[in-house]
């Protein structure tokens, strides 16, 4: 996209460790509203601000420009796979001719830009920014000229240099705190509240806030699973590991679910009294692989109100769902901090054997070879046609390729081959007969 630069506006607050910056584009957009101009010029004023900021806070630009364009390119690879696969079958470098993949992977030019936007993140750097002028030419439709203000964190601007140009990272990349209340014998008309996001916004601000104090070294930060977030939670919680595609934005994180059952137990019109009971339960989950690194028990507690008005009673609710978890959560931030490598998972499927003794024996000889990876394998199912194994190691993907191509026979005789070492999706092993 070229762009024509026409006037630049730059503060710098170090005391606060924020700038402020203003930006006027006029710019031809791949863009078919409004919105999406929006979504556009913001993430391009963010670019520009830290292409702008980067020497003045001891990086190089170009280094900034060729390493974010060098790592994206083999995120690429593996994206443009796993959506090959994804719509092709596991098998589609068998059976998907050149043509038609190219014309595939054509239509996702769209998509791999805004995968890019997320993959750079210049817009987590970003408190907040403001359009003073918003325009469509009339009579270019694709032309728009707004001008942008923009208020950027030091520190975040800083993190993500240092990620791109260093690929400085902790163990974990995020949070993501995700939180249900079921009402029994309630509603939320009842406690005069529109919905459960009204109810649970002062709790997610407050477990944020505790979190800022308790954060655990490991994590670079927590954040509430947003709307985008609880889109692939929901996909992500109804698939197989190794079935689904884990965005950047949630690759190397931990889950917190917390579920809680809220429950109006009592009520008495004579003494104008309510009671409220609840529980609930608290898991850490790894994205990565789906598997429970800690869960936790709430106990029940219970609350009586005397002649208290909805806003008392939210608002006391409110107060005591937000405690209930807060041992649990130094719990698991303890966990969080335990020495160990980002665990990953990978599907493995098997065919060509004989019987159950030959997968066991695969099984073993995995984590005996595997032990440097702490290779764990579960048999997930079986049938006289194939076996689908998840594989769990700590490592790069290399690492467990190796390891597969490195295996030469099985402990019972029997010789066997790597058939399409990665799919996109799963491994395949072939079992091959003396």
């Amino acid at each position: 996209m070229k762009f024509l630069f026409l006037t630049f506006f730059f503060i710098s607050n170090l005391a606060w460790g924020q700038f402020s910056q203003s930006w006027t584009f006029t710019e031809n957009l791949s863009v078919t509203n409004e919105d999406e101009a929006r979504k556009e010029l913001v993430f391009m004023a963010a670019m520009k601000s830290f292409e702008k900021l980067a020497p003045e806070m001891g990086y190089k630009t170009e280094e900034f420009q060729e390493k974010l364009k060098s790592k994206f390119s083999e995120y690429l690879i593996h994206f443009r796979q796993r959506k090959l696969a994804e719509k092709f079958g596991a098998q589609f470098n068998s059976n998907l001719g050149e043509p038609e993949k190219a014309a595939f992977l054509s239509s996702l030019v769209t998509e791999e830009h805004h995968q890019f936007i997320r993959f750079s993140r210049v817009l987590t750097a970003v408190k907040s920014h403001t359009f003073s002028n918003l325009m469509k030419d009339q009579t270019s439709p694709n032309r728009w000229t707004a001008k942008i203000d923009l208020e950027l964190e030091k520190s975040k601007v800083d993190k993500v240099l240092r990620k791109i140009i260093f690929d400085e990272k902790k163990r974990y990349s995020k949070i993501l705190i995700v939180l249900d209340v079921d009402l029994v014998q309630l509603t939320w008309e009842e406690l005069s509240l529109d919905s459960q996001a009204v109810f649970v916004k002062p709790i997610f601000e407050s477990w944020l806030k505790w979190f800022l104090e308790n954060q655990p070294s490991t994590v670079e930060e927590v954040i509430v699973c947003s709307q985008d977030c609880q889109k692939f939670y929901n996909k992500w919680i109804e698939t197989e590991v190794g079935q689904i595609s884990i965005p950047e934005d949630f690759l190397d994180s931990v889950l917190l679910k917390l579920d809680f059952n809220l429950k109006k137990s009592a009520s008495s019109d004579l003494l104008k009294e309510l009671r409220f009971d609840w529980e609930g339960r608290a898991v850490l989950l790894d994205v990565n692989t789906k598997r429970v690194l800690q869960s936790y028990s709430l106990a029940p507690e219970f609350r009586v109100f005397k002649q208290a008005d909805s806003k008392t009673i939210n608002s006391t609710l409110a107060s005591s769902i937000y405690r209930s978890p807060l041992t649990a959560f130094m719990q698991f931030s303890k966990k969080l901090e335990e020495k160990r490598d980002i665990a990953r998972a990978k599907k493995l499927v098997l065919s060509g054997y004989q019987h159950l003794g030959d997968v066991l024996g695969f099984m073993d000889l995995l984590k005996t070879r595997g032990a440097s990876l702490g290779m764990d394998v579960e048999l997930e199912s079986f049938t006289k046609d194939d076996v689908h194994l998840v594989c769990f190691y700590q490592g790069e993907e290399k690492s467990f390729t190796d390891l597969l191509s490195g295996i030469k026979e099985l402990k019972s005789s029997h010789h066997y081959s790597l058939v399409d070492e990665f799919t996109g999706l799963h491994f395949t092993v072939k079992f091959v007969k003396e």
